[in-house]
């Protein structure tokens, strides 16, 4: 999906749907539907899910202020930043700083909803896949068959 070749590319600065229909040579309307019924979820919410997860790991790697991140991914500012990572992971920053010594400790139970994507979303499972297979993300032994 040429979409998401766009997202990737310039995820980290200001892009509105506009923007990426515009790339994708299709209305809008037309543009905002397909995306959803592809992902699982609206174009915005997919950029800003992927804004956290760079955040995620740029956090992991230490050493970047919490402005500095947030600005380098197209916040206006760190509460802007931390709303929208507390909005996709239900933790704020700090937080997710303070647990992050230790891999996430996804719930079988959860189905891998806690990162707060529609479980119809390859897009996001293809993502969590990865980290697991990077051992990003711990699964219980339970949930693996």
């Amino acid at each position: 999906m040429l979409a998401l070749i766009y997202i990737e590319a310039r995820f980290r600065d200001p892009i509105s749907l506009e923007d990426i229909a515009r790339a994708s040579h299709v209305s809008r309307f037309h543009f905002a539907r397909a995306f959803r019924a592809e992902t699982g979820m609206s174009t915005m919410q997919y950029v800003r899910w992927r804004r956290v997860h760079e955040a995620k790991r740029l956090l992991r790697t230490g050493g970047i202020p919490l402005a500095t991140i947030a600005t380098d991914l197209g916040y206006f500012d760190q509460s802007h930043f931390t709303r929208a990572f507390r909005s996709v992971t239900g933790l704020r920053p700090h937080e997710y700083l303070n647990g992050v010594a230790r891999p996430e400790l996804i719930n079988c139970s959860a189905k891998l909803l806690s990162w707060r994507i529609e479980s119809n979303s390859r897009i996001a499972q293809a993502h969590i896949v990865r980290e697991v297979a990077l051992g990003l993300i711990l699964v219980e032994p339970e949930c693996v068959e």
